[in-house]
């Protein structure tokens, strides 16, 4: 499967709520870092060491591997990877916010959220 049509696939799961795609999208992006990472190192390893952090802290626990094509570094790639990633920083923010996790759990969904803004940012 093509990189794009995964990331599509991985965004319309997110939007239906399935919490495996939230692993798959930090899969994702780390396939996306770990291949395009030559083409702009500096940008990409910015973006990459803030999507392993959040996996580190969230996802240490869930890991799920993403079959697909190599991505290519261009503008709709880097646009779904904005979409995917944005959606997961939503994610966490909206769970920051919830009172159902406890604090410890609100402030580590806040710090992903954060990190994950951030790695947007470095793509944008």
């Amino acid at each position: 499967m093509e990189f794009t049509q995964a990331a599509r696939a991985v965004i319309e799961d997110l939007k239906a709520g399935n919490e495996l795609a939230l692993a798959a999208a930090v899969a994702l992006a780390l396939r996306a870092w770990r291949t395009l990472a030559a083409g702009d190192p500096t940008a990409w390893d910015l973006f990459g060491l803030d999507v392993l952090a959040v996996q580190q802290m969230l996802y240490v626990q869930v890991q799920v591997e993403v079959q697909a094509d190599p991505p290519h570094d261009d503008g709709p790639t880097r646009a779904l990877l904005q979409q995917l990633v944005g959606q997961l920083a939503d994610h966490h923010a909206q769970r920051a916010a919830t009172g159902t996790d406890s604090l410890d759990e609100r402030l580590e969904h806040e710090a992903g959220s954060i990190q994950l803004r951030r790695a947007l940012a470095v793509l944008g």
